[in-house]
């Protein structure tokens, strides 16, 4: 699996449709939405990375750190 498949996995497992703005009571906008999904998958990465056997195996552990990489990208825009 590269980077963008696994971001793209990532953020389909923590997008949720049913998020409600209760102040204004009506749905969130897709850009929050969006936004709480990269930041949810940004956290998953990093616990994984603070994993013991993902820190020494070198090539899981690049591989999570592009993908942590790629989610900061997404998180700036």
């Amino acid at each position: 699996m590269n980077v963008d498949k696994k971001v793209q996995e990532l953020l389909s497992k923590e997008y949720r449709m049913d998020y409600w703005d209760c102040y204004n009571d009506e749905p969130n906008t897709d850009e929050w939405m969006l936004e709480q999904a990269v930041e949810n998958s940004l956290i998953v990465v990093e616990e994984i990375l603070n994993i013991d056997i993902v820190i020494n195996d070198e090539d899981t552990y690049y591989f999570y750190d592009a993908v942590k990489d790629k989610l900061k990208t997404m998180l700036k825009k």
